[in-house]
């Protein structure tokens, strides 16, 4: 015969009984608070302590892959006016027009494209792939803003940019967070 003492047959009795979900009694008084760690450093006033690329972007003729921006998929923010680096891959095809020359057109999506990328005729399916590295500047005021491509058909860059437009609308594929 096993000699089990009053408190340890209590205490098996009363774990029996919170196990089958029967009261136990009321909850008792809160713990004093604990000591608060060191404050950390402000974030950015942006809302983005960030700038990111999109691992692919595509808007069924232009797609874009291994998108670095300033050297990596996820960088710090960048400073206002400052050299933006970009590299990535692309590839381009006009299943509608084997013939027609197209530009990848590059720019901030709340402005108008700077710049091109690609001109050429890339033809039907596989079409014309190939890496590109480039530079753009950054908005001279703190904020986030997409960077974004577009296919145009204009007979060079030149035209195509000259309309001031996105011919077709911008594709996001990078968000840049500017401080």
């Amino acid at each position: 015969m096993v000699k089990l003492s009053r408190a340890r047959i209590v205490c098996t009795v009363m774990a029996v009984v919170m196990l089958a979900g029967c009261a136990a009694g009321p909850q008792g008084p809160a713990g004093a608070p604990g000591v608060a760690g060191p404050a950390g450093a402000q974030g950015p006033a942006s809302g983005l302590a960030a700038s990111f690329a999109y691992s692919t972007a595509t808007n069924g003729v232009v797609t874009l892959k291994n998108i670095l921006v300033n050297g990596g998929s996820i960088t710090a923010p960048v400073a206002r006016n400052s050299t933006i680096t970009v590299q990535l891959d692309y590839t381009i095809l006009n299943i509608a027009c084997r013939n027609c020359i197209d530009q990848i057109e590059i720019g901030f999506s709340n402005s108008s494209p700077s710049q091109c990328i690609y001109n050429g005729i890339p033809g039907v399916s596989p079409g014309v792939s190939s890496t590109k590295s480039f530079t753009v500047t950054a908005p001279a005021t703190s904020g986030v803003y997409d960077l974004a491509f577009d296919r145009s058909e204009g007979f060079n860059c030149d035209q195509a940019l000259a309309s001031g437009k996105w011919w077709s609308g911008p594709n996001t594929f990078a968000v840049i967070s500017v401080q």
